[in-house]
């Protein structure tokens, strides 16, 4: 049963950073830096809302293409270009 959806993106809370590039909230741990990603938001759904955060943003960060995360999560993607990615586990889920 899903109890819990959560949403992380980069259209909120952005700044211009002192090297004049846009930055944002997302930070990528492997840099320290706001994430550098053609995802402009996810949304995930799962059994709990922590669960779905993690998903969420792990796929924001892994990016559209074919990662684990997106294996293994309910997510609907949006990339910069307005390509929408729903995983086959999400349909699954919005079709009861």
């Amino acid at each position: 049963a899903v109890r819990g959806v959560a949403t992380s993106g980069r259209l909120g809370r952005r700044w211009t950073a002192p090297d004049g590039l846009a930055a944002h909230h997302v930070i990528d741990p492997r840099t320290g830096r706001p994430a550098r990603t053609e995802v402009v938001a996810v949304t995930s759904v799962a059994a709990t809302a922590w669960r779905a955060e993690v998903a969420a943003t792990t796929a924001f960060l892994d990016g559209p293409e074919d990662t684990p995360a997106l294996a293994h999560a309910e997510v609907l993607l949006v990339t910069e270009d307005g390509r929408v990615t729903r995983t086959a586990r999400l349909q699954d889920v919005t079709a009861a």
